[in-house]
């Protein structure tokens, strides 16, 4: 049987374009130009699929979802947002009303047939209540990772956020509202979030599962809140734009591998023209910086070591280390190969 799928806009060009896009592509294409026209339509023809913009006369997106959800019958079609509404209070309105995708006006026909046929091939997941909620797909060029991950941590989100890239696939697992775990290509943990928080371009899943069996192989040793992957991705952000993040390996500058720990500290807590101005609202409490700067140094000093060990091995909020990390490399005492 051809799938079908219900375009609601009231712009005719992009219902055309649309309808021209996904009918080439073997799909019996509905077409409504807003939410109380969708809402009749989805009734009699029950479609596998919706899209539909969020402004637009008589009912509205918003209005038409929430519709929607409350129909048995209706319910478990996956509803997918294409609007030119970009802040994230409105992604989190759409998945918290429901909905299995959300894309921003421009768009591309190759983000939108992805969004299409991961929702269509699907397997619903059962939740422990008896609910069905199905996968909620994106793009991070809508959403930072940090914000994605507030979103569902706000709503008591347990589960798997998936990230698909050209280099690799990866995944985030969320559990008592904290960042639990990761895995990117072959990379585990710490070596695995570094990559993550650096991702600018990617396409995600959320999915409602926890997969106790993958947990294990991806479990942090330091478990992350959303106020420190917020302020580790400022951070791994800034060394990768400023000094660069090849193969992560600390060393202390030649030049100054004989000094002992107590005369790098001084240097490093000197004032200098070359230190990167960080902001103030990253910066580590002041009691802090001092002593993250020379647990750091103990550790470098100690011999070559990669960020990850360098995060682990100090055991405190991670950030406080990639600050330290920061300042020694503006100050030239370390560097990164």
């Amino acid at each position: 049987m051809t799938p079908s799928i219900l375009v609601v806009d009231d712009s005719v060009m992009v219902s055309s374009l649309l309808k021209d896009y996904f009918e080439k592509m073997g799909y019996n294409v509905l077409i409504a130009s807003n939410g109380k026209e969708a809402l009749e339509i989805a009734k009699n023809e029950v479609p596998e699929l919706i899209i539909s913009d969020i402004n637009m006369p008589i009912m509205d997106g918003w209005g038409l979802i929430a519709c929607i959800k409350d129909i048995p019958g209706l319910k478990e079609i996956p509803f997918v947002f294409l609007t030119v509404e970009n802040q994230d209070l409105d992604i989190k309105m759409a998945i918290d009303l429901g909905a299995a995708g959300y894309i921003t006006k421009p768009f591309s026909f190759e983000e939108l047939r992805a969004t299409v046929e991961t929702l269509l091939k699907r397997e619903k997941i059962a939740l422990p209540d008896g609910r069905e909620e199905p996968a909620f797909v994106g793009d991070l060029k809508q959403v930072s990772i940090d914000d994605l991950i507030q979103i569902y941590v706000d709503r008591q989100g347990i589960g798997t956020l998936f990230i698909y890239t050209f280099k690799a696939d990866g995944y985030i697992v969320l559990g008592n509202k904290t960042v639990a775990g990761c895995k990117f290509g072959e990379k585990v943990k710490e070596d695995a979030l570094i990559d993550v928080l650096l991702i600018k371009d990617a396409r995600f899943k959320f999915s409602p599962q926890f997969d106790h069996s993958e947990y294990k192989h991806c479990s942090l040793i330091i478990k992350r809140n959303v106020d420190d992957i917020r302020s580790e991705r400022y951070y791994i952000n800034l060394i990768s734009n400023q000094f660069g993040l090849e193969d992560r390996i600390i060393t202390i500058n030649p030049k100054l591998q004989t000094l002992p720990v107590s005369s790098l500290l001084d240097l490093a807590t000197q004032g200098s023209q070359n230190v990167v101005k960080i902001d103030e609202n990253f910066l580590p409490p002041k009691g802090m910086r001092l002593s993250s700067i020379e647990k750091v140094l103990n550790l470098v000093k100690k011999g070559n070591i990669s960020v990850a060990d360098c995060i682990v091995g100090i055991g405190q909020t991670p950030y406080f280390t990639l600050f330290a990390l920061v300042e020694l490399l503006s100050r030239k005492i370390v560097k990164i190969s």
